[in-house]
């Protein structure tokens, strides 16, 4: 029979290799939900930019789709910026 002591050790060594692998898990699936953050973030610069862009092209040159495309990448490059200044 082994003594308390002796007991707590073993559970402690068994366990210790699975609470290792559940800390890494854990770490994985936070930063993974903030990588998905920043998209969202960035998806709404570049869906903003999109529809200022084809606002300003209908009403300034009376066609959107090319100054649509221009507003999505504008809105690209500026969600682009807060996610690098954070990082």
């Amino acid at each position: 029979m082994l003594n308390p002591n002796q007991a707590d050790a073993a559970a402690e060594a068994l366990m210790l290799e699975r609470r290792a692998a559940q800390a890494t898990a854990a770490e994985k699936r936070q930063a993974a939900t903030g990588q998905l953050a920043a998209r969202h973030r960035r998806a709404g610069w570049i869906l903003a930019g999109m529809g200022i862009g084809a606002l300003i092209g209908h009403f300034a040159f009376g066609n959107w789709l090319p100054a649509a495309f221009v507003g999505f990448g504008l809105g690209a490059l500026v969600g682009r910026l807060p996610a690098s200044r954070r990082s």
